[in-house]
């Protein structure tokens, strides 16, 4: 039972989260009432015999995608100064399945460099060269302007596990350098 100071502050506290659009579900003041809080905000999936996975809502999956694309859209449009032919090379790149079907594996700077050296030849005139961006360059020569993975991160509706990625990535030079 909670002192008589202690129920002020915790009226106080709870006027301040209701403020913030927040409410506090109350939890037995024991020595397990840490555990239980979590325990109650985080579903695990036990894998392998050794191994605990993160369960989210398809509503928080959604949210998260949404904010992944709005930081990387931040990042490409702004930052790196792609601009809003963003939006267009992630249509094609994703939904456009014949877009990019036949093209040979590089990236937009290898094909640049293959163009100076006569290996590769841009199908834009060049009137159109001098007024294209990067991207509708790119996209115009059937390159991907970015990689594969940065147009799906950049999609609202597709959530990628960028954390896992770089984990991912990190193994795989772990193995191979390994002796």
């Amino acid at each position: 039972m909670p002192g008589l100071g202690q129920e002020e502050g915790t009226q106080k506290m709870d006027e301040y989260l209701n403020s913030l659009g927040f409410w506090r579900k109350q939890i037995a003041g024991d020595g397990s009432c840490l555990f239980r809080v979590v325990s109650e905000h985080v579903m695990l999936c036990y894998m392998h015999g050794n191994h605990y996975d993160v369960i989210y809502s398809r509503q928080r999956l959604s949210a998260a995608a949404m904010c992944q694309s709005i930081v990387y859209e931040t990042l490409y449009k702004t930052v790196f100064e792609f601009g809003d032919d963003v939006d267009l090379a992630v249509k094609k790149m994703l939904y456009d399945k014949t877009y990019f079907k036949h093209k040979k594996n590089m990236t937009f700077e290898q094909w640049k460099e293959s163009v100076k050296f006569g290996t590769e030849t841009n199908v834009l005139s060049e009137e159109e060269q001098a007024t294209a961006s990067d991207v509708v360059t790119a996209l115009a020569n059937r390159i991907p302007p970015f990689p594969f993975k940065v147009a799906k991160a950049l999609d609202p509706t597709i959530y990628r596990n960028v954390e896992y990625d770089i984990w991912n990535e990190a193994e795989k030079v772990l193995f191979f350098t390994s002796p």
